[in-house]
């Protein structure tokens, strides 16, 4: 007959968590954003249609910063919107918080 095995050489159980996994994503990496509800695309003709916003979904990324519409037509947060998050933790503007 042999011994049972070591109970503490054993793999995590349920009430012992096994060590998380490292992240393999840097700072730099690009993580699209993806919209709640709507398709992006669907999102975006929708915004487009109510504003008359003059941009098609396909030249989108092309387009500079201050003429992208965000969040607002389910796209990516644009740099205006963070930093108007910003100055509203501030305490430094209440417009459009």
């Amino acid at each position: 007959m042999t011994d049972p095995a070591d109970p503490t050489a054993a793999e995590p159980t349920v009430d012992e968590p096994a060590e998380p996994e490292e992240s393999t994503s840097s700072p730099g990496d690009h993580v699209p954003y993806e919209p709640e509800g709507n398709s992006g695309n669907q999102q975006f003709q929708d915004y487009k249609q109510n504003t008359g916003y003059p941009y098609s979904y396909e030249e989108y990324d092309q387009l500079p910063g201050y003429q992208q519409c965000g969040t607002a037509c389910g796209q990516e947060k644009t740099s205006g919107e963070t930093q108007r998050q910003w100055l509203c933790e501030q305490g430094i503007t209440t417009e459009g918080c």
